[in-house]
């Protein structure tokens, strides 16, 4: 399905499944999602902020921004899913889980988590490290990280 910019303003989506949806903007701010999946989709910004997610699957799918400023999350997983920029910053997310997924910038200013497994997503840069408090990280992306927690620390590593 293709649709050009989408508004789901407001709505509320429950026990719904979107599949194969090509959009350049999907624009649900302020919604409530509740047993959704969204599947095989591009879509190019998905606005989905100051909503709350619960129970919600992202799977097989392409994103330039993602848009989840002060949203809540809960049991939300993201799986096999490439994402430009992930914008988190004000959320609240509970056990939310990344599997085999990659972000180029992850935004987390002001951000709460609690059980959010990141071991499953492959990260480029991340903004306002304070907000990685409450998630769960791998070995290979702590050492990754190092220089980024090491400077964000004031630490100066020398070889």
């Amino acid at each position: 399905m293709t649709a050009h910019t989408t508004v789901l303003q407001h709505a509320r989506l429950t026990e719904t499944r979107i599949e194969r949806l090509n959009a350049p903007v999907l624009d649900a701010t302020r919604s409530t999602w509740r047993d959704v999946e969204l599947s095989g989709s591009r879509i190019g910004a998905l606005d989905i902020y100051d909503a709350g997610i619960r129970s919600t699957r992202f799977t097989g799918s392409k994103f330039d921004w993602i848009n989840l400023r002060s949203s809540s999350l809960e049991d939300v997983l993201f799986e096999d899913c490439t994402i430009e920029e992930l914008d988190l910053s004000g959320a609240t997310a509970t056990r939310v889980a990344f599997v085999n997924c990659r972000v180029g910038s992850l935004a987390l200013a002001h951000a709460t988590l609690k059980d959010v497994d990141l071991r499953g997503l492959e990260i480029g840069a991340i903004g306002n490290l304070e907000g990685l408090a409450g998630a769960t990280l791998d070995a290979q992306q702590v050492t990754t990280l190092a220089p980024v927690f090491a400077s964000h620390l004031g630490i100066r590593v020398e070889g």
